[in-house]
């Protein structure tokens, strides 16, 4: 008997994603920890699923934007905007007009993300430091990585100032502490 997961999978793939994995490489996963509601996970060609969706649409537009990030690129850049449209427009003349309007804000939602989003990563540490002057490091890590849908270590890895940006906030934030 084949999972919801693996039925949302296989319907996407063939109907969004014809000529992507022809040799059937990818699979897919549920994993309750994710930071988001999807992840494609291209070392072991797996799209990584936390939970499904009550809407059949927010659960099919899940998987349409991660196996965009599967057969275009693993950024939310111009690439992977380009193909989540075309997708959009797939399901359009395939007369899934609810799906269509999904994927299109979804990609609408990308197109907006500021140009400089190392920038932005840096200042939201910023600003949850000054938020919270007594945070502790890992925890926002693990704050901040999930704003942008990534485990800590993902985090780190893509912006690698993240601790010199930590230590700069928190030393701005001394003078500030009350005395008791």
């Amino acid at each position: 008997m084949t999972s919801p997961l693996k039925k949302y999978f296989e319907f996407v793939r063939t109907t969004f994603f014809p000529r992507w994995d022809k040799n059937r490489e990818w699979g897919v996963k549920r994993v309750w920890h994710l930071p988001a509601h999807g992840k494609c996970d291209r070392l072991s060609k797996n799209i990584l699923i936390k939970e499904l969706s009550q809407e059949e649409d927010e659960m099919v537009c899940i998987f349409v934007h991660e196996i965009c990030h599967a057969s275009s690129s693993p950024y939310h850049g111009k690439r992977w905007q380009e193909r989540m449209i075309k997708t959009g427009e797939r399901a359009e003349k395939l007369g899934f007009r609810g799906l269509s309007r999904l994927i299109d804000e979804e990609a609408k939602t990308y197109r907006q993300i500021p140009k400089n989003i190392t920038r932005e990563a840096y200042d939201l540490i910023y600003d949850t430091v000054t938020a919270y002057p007594y945070i502790r490091f890992e925890n926002m890590i693990g704050h901040v990585a999930k704003e942008y849908g990534m485990y800590p270590k993902e985090f780190k890895k893509r912006f690698k100032r993240c601790k010199k940006v930590f230590r700069q906030a928190k030393e701005f934030m001394k003078p500030q502490k009350r005395k008791n």
